[in-house]
């Protein structure tokens, strides 16, 4: 957000604390009808605070439209949350996260290990990518080598099949899944 619209929302929202305030007071009972009447009389009455009322009221009423309307997100804001833009002298490319969660799925597929998982693909500013692993392993599995080879196959996937830098993987562990036992 822009330094301005945090200014005018910190405006707005200090007006809206007076009035919540205000009608909080008429509800009670603790100030009179008259006197906000009277306040309001004068406001209105005198051209200078007339016209500043008038300035404000404007501001908030195309800040409204702006906001119902019209999106404060750009293009490569939304481009960046869906995945990663890649710029060169021709063109553009966008790699989807769930192109990079296709990707590591195809690793994991490689590990007999594996009973299930569940991949989430952080995206960074700098296009780098962080990836988080949730595990269901098979049971007499050693959990640190599986780990270990899980990050680096991952990422030595990312890195030649995309060319981005995966800033981390994360791996847990949720269950151990005990082997069905054949029964004679």
């Amino acid at each position: 957000m822009k330094w301005i619209e945090k200014t005018i929302l910190i405006l707005y929202s200090f007006i809206m604390l007076i009035f919540a305030i205000l009608s909080s007071l008429l509800i009670f009972g603790w100030i009179e009808p008259n006197t906000v009447t009277n306040l309001i009389r004068t406001v209105l009455n005198n051209p200078v605070y007339s016209n500043i009322f008038i300035v404000i009221n404007i501001i908030f009423i195309l800040l409204s439209i702006r906001t119902i309307f019209f999106s404060s997100e750009s293009k490569k804001e939304r481009d960046n949350k869906e995945g990663i833009l890649l710029q060169n002298d021709d063109g553009e490319l966008i790699i989807s996260k769930a192109t990079i969660e296709n990707l590591v799925s195809i690793v994991l597929n490689g590990f007999d290990s594996i009973e299930s998982a569940v991949i989430r693909v952080d995206v960074e500013k700098q296009n780098t990518v962080s990836i988080f692993v949730n595990l269901v392993v098979k049971e007499n599995v050693i959990i640190k080598e599986l780990s270990n080879n899980i990050q680096t196959r991952i990422k030595q996937k990312i890195k030649k099949t995309s060319d981005l830098e995966v800033e981390r993987v994360n791996v847990r562990v949720k269950e151990i899944k005990e082997q069905e036992k054949i029964s004679n």
